[in-house]
Order: structure tokens, then C-alpha cells, then sequence
């Protein structure tokens, strides 16, 4: 007897919740268009949403891109960093200066394939203290320059290539022999 009842009503309830052509039907719904619960909008509120999404979307697609565009910057700044080091490593494992110089230019270079729009001058190896013979020196500095193309800025309209520049020192090895 209960389950009759039950099929009865569900129809009927269905009914109610749909929504009318005339507004809004549902629980405490009159059909007139008025929200339920019989709360209004104020007067001069109408579509206030509407202007809010409009306002907030841009401002929050700005925010993504330049979330984007500053990844790029750091991770290409990163990359240059990591070349350096790389190089500075391979010229302090060089026994004469010509072949630092070639070592911190080929790791530099590995390192930064793709990334460097080209052109770039190769990496600049000091040996420590300044002004000292490479045989006698006990550390060596390279300078690594890479002008990266920053894709993400394009779109926000900021330059498109910057050049970075970074240093890293390593100790010259002391087990290698030296000319």
C-alpha cells in the first residue's frame, strides 16, 4: 500500500520542481521570475553578476600568463646557470688554458642546445687570482652568456629575448699536471 502511494506522489513532485516558462518553479517558487524563499534583488542589482565575471575573468587570465611567463624566465635562467657550472667544472679539468677555454665551450654548449637564439660568444674562463698564469692558478672563473627567447611575454607584451648572464668558479683540480 505504501509503494502505491510512493508512485503516486513522484509524478506529482516532479511536476512541482520543473521549471515553468514563466520563471523560476521550484521550491517556494512562484513562477513569476522572483528567486525562491521570497528573497529579491535589490534594485540597480540586476546583472551586478554579470559584470563581476566580466571584470574578474580577464584579471584572472592575466594572472595565469604571467604565472606562465615567470616559470619561463626562471627556468631559463636556471638552465644558464647549471651551464656555467658545467663548464666552469670542464675547464678546471683542463691542463693549459686553449683546452679550458675549448672544454667550457663545448659543455656550455651542450648544456644550452635549443635554448640560446644564437650567436652567442663563448663562455669567458678567467683563472684565480686574476691576472695569474693558468698553470698556477688555483681556481677557474666562466662567464656564460645566453640570450633565451621568453615565448610566454610575447603574449603579454613584454620583450620577447633577454640575455642572461652567469658566473660560476670551480677549483682547479690539483691531481692534473699542468702546463
Amino acid at each position: 500500500m505504501s509503494v502505491s502511494r510512493r508512485r503516486d506522489r513522484a509524478p506529482d513532485k516532479i511536476r512541482r520542481i520543473g521549471r515553468a516558462p514563466g520563471g523560476f518553479r521550484g521550491p517556494g517558487g512562484t513562477g513569476d521570475g522572483s528567486p525562491p524563499c521570497g528573497k529579491s534583488v535589490p534594485p540597480g542589482q540586476q546583472g551586478s553578476m554579470a559584470v563581476e565575471f566580466v571584470v574578474a575573468v580577464p584579471g584572472f587570465l592575466i594572472l595565469l600568463l604571467l604565472i606562465a611567463a615567470g616559470g619561463d624566465w626562471v627556468s631559463s635562467s636556471g638552465q644558464v646557470g647549471a651551464a656555467a657550472s658545467d663548464a666552469a667544472r670542464a675547464a678546471s679539468l683542463a691542463r693549459d688554458a686553449s683546452d679550458a677555454n675549448t672544454a667550457a665551450s663545448n659543455a656550455a654548449g651542450y648544456d644550452l642546445r635549443g635554448v640560446c637564439t644564437g650567436g652567442e660568444p663563448p663562455p669567458l674562463v678567467t683563472p684565480l687570482p686574476a691576472g695569474s698564469p693558468f698553470a698556477t692558478a688555483s681556481a677557474v672563473e666562466v662567464t656564460v652568456y645566453c640570450t633565451v627567447k621568453l615565448q610566454a611575454f610575447k603574449v603579454i607584451g613584454f620583450p620577447v629575448t633577454t640575455t642572461f648572464t652567469r658566473t660560476a668558479v670551480a677549483p682547479l683540480d690539483v691531481f692534473v699536471q699542468r702546463s
